[in-house]
């Protein structure tokens, strides 16, 4: 079974070559791409960017101009409070813009959260699509890629400590033969001046 998983994961990530182009499922209009990415979740269906085009606005109050502000009673994100995000030309909501989340949640805050039902995805060079929204749902998260690049990081330390190490006792080894030898080869010469009459 865990092989299987593996391929399918492999496979998502052969998948997609190329950069992916987010639109509005109702009108098309481009509402980010994917070299805004962030992550996925696929328990809330959703994707987040940090950036999004002009095309897609923060609601706001008619009144007085401020993001409209909600509070989620939603499970996956109880008392998150966030603004909706809009699509400018047929006015469709496509997700959310959090301002304050749980601490599970820092990662989507002040960033653009995108309901992937309300979404689809052109990959250049092949063309729209519903399956690569899929696909990019298993991608990783720009925080466990941190935690990666991390523990990389100290591995790499680690063993660079270890290399000035061994090279410091070969060095040490090589020095202490080297006096050994010369010493050796003196005092052979010394002896050797003592039997000449």
């Amino acid at each position: 079974m865990a092989a299987a998983g593996h391929d399918r994961e492999a496979d998502s990530a052969e998948e997609i070559r190329a950069p992916l182009v987010f639109m509005c499922q109702g009108c098309s209009s481009i509402v980010g791409d994917s070299f805004a990415w962030v992550c996925s979740d696929e328990s809330s269906n959703s994707l987040t960017l940090h950036a999004v085009p002009d095309s897609v606005r923060v609601m706001c109050n008619e009144d007085t101009g401020d993001e409209e502000l909600h509070t989620s009673r939603d499970r996956r994100d109880f008392g998150s409070t966030f603004a909706q995000l809009q699509c400018c030309k047929c006015d469709d909501v496509l997700g959310k813009l959090y301002r304050s989340t749980p601490r599970r949640l820092d990662t989507v805050r002040d960033m653009y959260t995108l309901d992937v039902s309300k979404i689809i995805s052109y990959e250049l060079g092949r063309g729209a699509s519903r399956e690569g929204l899929e696909d990019i749902m298993s991608l990783s998260t720009a925080d466990a890629l941190q935690s990666d690049i991390v523990k990389l990081q100290n591995m790499v330390l680690v063993l660079n400590e270890k290399i000035e190490l061994l090279e410091q006792n070969t060095i040490q080894k090589s020095s202490t033969d080297t006096d050994g030898e010369s010493s050796a080869t003196g005092a052979s010469r010394h002896a050797r001046k003592k039997r000449r009459p």
